[in-house]
This record gives structure tokens, C-alpha cells and sequence, in this order.
């Protein structure tokens, strides 16, 4: 008796929390589509471009790659992903955010949009020879840009969805 009590609890938990998931993905949709401008970009706050990434995989993954969300925001961050003078490149940047926005340009079938020898060549400039790191964020401590797991993570991702691990970017991988 007790068996079958925990088990009809355990199905019913079950039930009740794929419902919110659902609901919830569904909320956040509709949150991404009501922030998401013409041009496809998600401008709830500084970074645009990032949130805009984020956004692409999101419509991608949940609406299909061919959802106008999808490629308008792909389009927004492939359209970034194409200025050599963007703020994220150079000296200053971080190899998570270009990362990101190839994965979202990606993910969203807008990849043709993208100069992949601009975005490769960039990219590989964070990539550290020895260690097969990505550089990212500023240490303080050690006085200047360091690898980091998710710079290097998502430099991994991105380049493998795009098919970029030409052979400067394998050995990091």
C-alpha cells in the first residue's frame, strides 16, 4: 500500500513539475520575444550583443533555427562578430564574447553571415600557444588577462559548431 501511495506521489511530482518547466520555458519566450527589438537585439541591458547571443541559441534550441527570433538575433550577433574594431576584440577582450556570439550566430542558421577568417583569426589571438587556454577576464593579481575555463569552454563550443578547428584552434581543444 505504501508502495504505490510513494509511487502515485512520486508520478504526480513528476507531472506538476514538467508543467512548470513547460510554463516556465514558455515565459521566458515570451519575455525574450517582448525585449527583442527589429534589429534583433535584446536590449535589457548593457552588452546587447551578448544577451543577443543568448537569445539566438535560446529561439534556436527552443523554437527551431528558422524562427524569425532565432535568425534576427543570429543576424544582430553575426553583424557585431564581423567589426575587427568591436570593443570585445583586441587587448581588452575576452574570448567568451565572441565565442558566444559565434555560437549564437550558429545556432541560428546565420553563420553564412559571418566572416569565419575575421571571427577564427580574432579568436585565436586570446588562444594561449602553451597552455591551450582562451584568455579572459583582468587579474589583478597576476597583472593582466589570464585563461579561464569559460573563456576557454566557450571558444571550445563555438568553434566546433561553426567548424572552424582549423589546425590553429584543435591543439586547444
Amino acid at each position: 500500500m505504501h508502495v504505490k501511495l510513494l509511487a502515485s506521489i512520486l508520478i504526480f511530482a513528476i507531472a506538476v513539475s514538467t508543467v512548470g518547466a513547460v510554463n516556465s520555458t514558455q515565459t521566458a519566450l515570451a519575455w525574450l520575444h517582448a525585449n527583442q527589438q527589429p534589429s534583433g537585439a535584446i536590449v535589457d541591458a548593457q552588452y546587447s550583443e551578448m544577451h543577443s547571443a543568448y537569445a539566438a541559441i535560446a529561439f534556436a534550441a527552443l523554437e527551431g533555427a528558422s524562427s524569425a527570433s532565432s535568425q534576427s538575433s543570429g543576424s544582430f550577433a553575426a553583424s557585431k562578430l564581423n567589426d575587427s574594431s568591436a570593443w570585445f576584440y583586441g587587448a581588452w577582450g575576452e574570448a567568451d564574447v565572441p565565442s558566444l556570439l559565434l555560437w549564437g550566430a550558429t545556432a541560428s542558421g546565420q553563420l553564412p553571415l559571418v566572416n569565419t577568417t575575421l571571427v577564427a583569426n580574432e579568436l585565436n589571438s586570446f588562444r594561449n600557444d602553451s597552455s591551450g587556454g582562451f584568455r579572459g577576464y583582468y587579474d589583478s593579481n597576476a597583472g593582466g588577462a589570464v585563461e579561464s575555463a569559460a573563456d576557454t569552454a566557450l571558444a571550445a563550443i563555438a568553434l566546433s559548431k561553426a567548424n572552424l578547428l582549423g589546425s590553429n584552434a584543435s591543439s586547444a581543444i
